[in-house]
């Protein structure tokens, strides 16, 4: 019976002491290991986060997405996207302005201290706005379809469309065609060695369909774009 006894204490001390231990050093919680984050949700090309800075192109804007982890009574903590709910502060507004609902507005050089709130939780951003950035334009084309009036040529060729400057035979020879609205030097220019050949020559219009390839935009690597060629038209 004493021995029973005995067994029993340990067993109770044993347990006291790692519930002691357990109260003393307890188990990091799921919602210690998550923190409140903010990244750029939209027009990345144009910023970016890196570590606690958002470098942002000038005169642009971005929308931020900022997630903060969420404990409901009785319920596990989640992550869930606090945008519209957590509160938004720049220290220089002539620099950097933003919204209630997270939108950055780069307007001038220089930086700002963006500071985000939620939950009793806040975090700090050093916006770097950025002017002296070097566009490199790349064309983006498109192709339609349009009805042309292409000149044929009896030897089967089809003659050069009229152009809106002059070329290169206006620029040798003084003419200045293009102030009429259009140079056609190249196709008469295509007749008359037909003629200095001693051969007869005709041509002739007609109507057709075909793929015309134009520039619609010129898009930057940080995500600006500009107006690119008007879209073709039926002749």
């Amino acid at each position: 019976m004493k021995r029973t006894w005995t067994k029993s204490l340990a067993f109770a001390l044993a347990l006291l002491m790692a519930v002691s231990m357990t109260a003393a050093n307890p188990m990091p919680a799921q919602a210690a290991a998550k923190k409140m984050t903010v990244k750029v949700a939209s027009q990345k090309k144009k910023a970016a986060i890196s570590g606690k800075t958002l470098n942002i192109l000038a005169k642009t804007s971005v929308k931020l997405a900022v997630k903060s982890p969420v404990t409901k009574a009785g319920k596990k903590t989640v992550v869930k996207d606090v945008t519209a709910k957590a509160k938004y502060k720049t220290s220089n507004k002539k620099v950097v302005s933003v919204s209630g609902k997270g939108v950055v507005t780069a307007k001038k050089n220089g930086t700002s201290t963006l500071t985000v709130k939620y939950g009793g939780k806040a975090l700090k951003l050093k916006v770097r706005v950025n002017m002296n950035h070097k566009h490199n334009w790349k064309a983006h084309k498109k192709t339609v379809t349009v009805r042309k009036e292409v000149i044929h040529c009896n030897c089967g060729a089809i003659l050069p469309e009229d152009e809106k400057k002059d070329c290169d035979i206006c620029k040798r020879n003084n003419y200045t065609c293009a102030d009429y609205g259009y140079c056609c030097c190249k196709r008469y220019a295509h007749i008359d060695q037909h003629l200095l050949n001693g051969e007869k020559t005709n041509f002739w219009y007609a109507y057709e369909y075909q793929k015309v390839k134009y520039v619609d935009h010129y898009t930057c690597g940080c995500g600006m774009t500009k107006a690119g060629e008007p879209k073709p038209k039926d002749d």
